[in-house]
């Protein structure tokens, strides 16, 4: 596939620091990598630091573990998987079947996983990922609502997610945040967000009163869920105390048209994620996650998404565009990967309608990153420049 050059307009679009023009010049000679051609594909699951990722098209699912120019140690996850498969830390992945959960090694041989939940006859169960012990999430829906269940503590067994107030339930659509750092979900309920913790043997609930719009994201700590306020700012909601205060002015930027993405570097740690300025642009802001101000990564008249972070924290890739919230064509975004330590972007690539499941993600430990590109899954890796 071939790079198309950048355009001097969008250069100008771009603003990563002072000293913006030396910047630029330098990007603009020495960008020359090119990207590594995958195979077909049109989903990719992988998290940061972890060196397997999961790669979907039309035929099912492969995973693919990446080494600087090829890929190696390829294998197919079993045909037949209902909605998607999740992928574990130590790079196995686990599926839903007809016939039940299984559990698919390094090495492609494939495992049994628990026995589903007992239920009615029939039960719809779906595979909601793997939580921070690496355990399955499901849901399903009952008379009641829908269910969510993971399992009990001691290993044996399902628990229902209930409190005294009643069962979790989801409304329709809603989607299920995973904290990678322990066992503990959130969603957006009827009323407000929910956050339910069952690390300890049983489910508990805390809430964010009042707070029912936009977007949130587990600190990768573990010990907070990051959300928009009921009033203008960002908020945490702390999972072990249920306090609920302040963060940081600003917004998480949220948007129909691309899916809430934010990224975490730096110590003290520091979100990097989109926000929403006085134009509706989404502009891309580092935010101190305990206090101490917020400052832009890349701002200007376009919208920034689809941000992640290496898991080192030196590279960070992002989306820019110019799209309207009300159209439904594909966008036309340029990707790049951004490199703090030289505090300049080092790769740009454009590409047709990137949306969800379709990357930027980092593999690994270091700056290797993969996306989907008209239909093929590219790899780039600055040390190879």
């Amino acid at each position: 596939m071939t790079r198309t050059p950048l355009s001097l307009g969008r250069v100008a679009r771009l603003v990563v620091s002072a000293g913006i023009l030396a910047a630029v010049l330098l990007w603009l000679s020495s960008s020359g990598l090119e990207p590594v051609d995958l195979g077909s594909g049109d989903k990719l699951i992988g998290r940061p630091g972890v060196g397997r990722f999961l790669v979907g098209d039309g035929q099912g699912w492969r995973s693919l573990s990446a080494d600087e120019t090829s890929p190696v140690g390829e294998w197919a996850l079993p045909a037949g998987l209902i909605g998607l498969p999740a992928l574990a830390s130590d790079g196995s992945a686990m599926a839903l079947l007809p016939t039940g959960l299984v559990r698919v090694g390094q090495d492609g041989v494939v495992q049994s996983g628990p026995d589903l939940p007992a239920g009615d006859g029939g039960m719809d169960w779906e595979l909601v990922g793997l939580d921070g012990s690496d355990l399955p999430v499901l849901s399903a829906q009952g008379e009641g609502g829908r269910r969510l269940v993971v399992i009990a503590d001691d290993g044996e067994g399902w628990l229902e997610l209930s409190d005294p107030r009643g069962l979790a339930s989801l409304p329709q659509g809603a989607e299920v945040l995973l904290s990678r750092a322990r066992r503990a979900l959130a969603y957006l309920g009827h009323e407000c967000w929910e956050a339910w913790v069952f690390d300890d043997g049983s489910a508990r609930r805390v809430t964010a009163a009042d707070c029912s719009g936009g977007f949130g994201v587990f600190s990768p700590e573990g010990d907070a869920l990051i959300l928009d306020g009921p009033t203008k700012g960002i908020f945490r909601l702390e999972l072990d105390s249920g306090r609920f205060s302040f963060m940081a002015s600003g917004n998480l930027g949220y948007s129909e048209r691309v899916p809430f993405s934010a990224g975490f570097r730096g110590d003290p740690l520091l979100m990097v994620a989109p926000v929403r300025d006085n134009e509706g642009y989404l502009q891309l802001m580092q935010t101190h996650l305990r206090g101490g101000g917020r400052y832009g990564i890349s701002t200007g008249a376009i919208h920034h998404f689809h941000v992640t972070s290496s898991h080192d924290g030196r590279y960070l890739a992002y989306c820019q565009a110019t799209f309207s919230e009300d159209e439904a064509k594909p966008i036309d975004e340029a990707l790049y990967l951004f490199d703090f330590e030289v505090g300049r972007a080092v790769y740009d690539f454009e590409r047709l309608g990137g949306g969800l499941l379709q990357g930027p993600l980092f593999v690994g430990d270091g700056p290797m990153m993969v996306f989907v590109a008209q239909g093929r899954v590219l790899q780039i890796d600055p040390r190879n420049d």
